[in-house]
């Protein structure tokens, strides 16, 4: 006797080769990339429709956004999560972000230390860049000698 397996065979394939980990939904964090708000982390809120999304980074202070309507091209979906609700005030939000330690989860991961890397190499003045370059170079060189 051979016993069938649920779903068709089309949704059981789409299932096994879903490569995506980063989903659109309430609670994921996002990175700002374009625009006034460039840089800046908000949570999402609820979903307006396919291509937008409403935002809230009240609780990350400066680093954050206002409560506003965002397109999903403006910004990237980061491994992290917020346990709220759809449409959590802000308080909720605060609480929840705060509870879960987002913010220090957001700064130990290698994205955030990478962008801070490079704003800081950004804002070096050409002295500096050179000095960089030198440091650079000794380390290297020690690294050879040290093979």
């Amino acid at each position: 006797v051979r016993v069938a397996a649920r779903g068709s065979p089309c949704q059981r394939q789409a299932a096994a080769a879903m490569p995506f980990k980063r989903f659109v939904e309430v609670g994921r964090l996002c990175l700002v990339t374009y625009g006034p708000m460039e840089g800046k982390l908000c949570v999402v809120v609820n979903i307006i429709d396919q291509s937008h999304v409403l935002v809230d980074g009240t609780p990350a202070g400066d680093a954050g956004t206002p409560r506003m309507g965002m397109s999903l091209k403006r910004m990237m979906l980061t491994d992290l999560k917020v346990p709220i609700k759809l449409n959590a005030t802000a308080k909720k939000l605060k609480e929840a972000w705060d509870a879960e330690g987002t913010m220090a989860a957001w700064e130990e991961s290698s994205w955030a230390q990478k962008r801070k890397r490079h704003i800081t190499r950004k804002g070096l003045s050409d002295f500096a860049r050179f000095e960089a370059m030198l440091a650079r170079k000794e380390r290297s060189a020690a690294r050879a000698k040290k093979m």
